[in-house]
């Protein structure tokens, strides 16, 4: 595991999770990017992980999400760390805690 992710270097029990953002279509068929929506709308608690902390998932005896793993975490956990604007990634990063789930793709 790694706890650094281009400029960012996670610390202790916490996690950086890239954040899927949705995207909404207008009634008149206008998408709206998910960089323009409000926090509350996005609403989407799902991301991938970029980085682990040394000491994250330590207690954990269930199998621990690894780097590259799609997570389901607690809605308004952790703090954003920047918002997606200009076609870069929404980032946040969170508590060990805060995920509940890995999600794996059956197809």
């Amino acid at each position: 595991m790694t706890n650094s992710y281009k400029n960012y270097t996670v610390l202790d029990d916490m996690v950086l999770i890239e954040v899927d953002l949705e995207e909404r279509v207008s009634k008149g068929g206008i998408i709206i990017a998910g960089a323009d929506l409000d926090r509350r709308e996005t609403g989407k608690e799902t991301g991938i992980v970029r980085a682990i902390g040394t000491y994250a998932f330590k207690e954990m005896e269930a199998p621990a999400p690894q780097i590259g793993d799609r997570v389901l975490f607690k809605r308004y956990s952790g703090v954003e760390v920047n918002k997606k604007s200009d076609g870069n990634p929404w980032y946040r990063v969170m508590n060990d805690k805060d995920i509940y789930l890995i999600i794996r793709d059956t197809e």
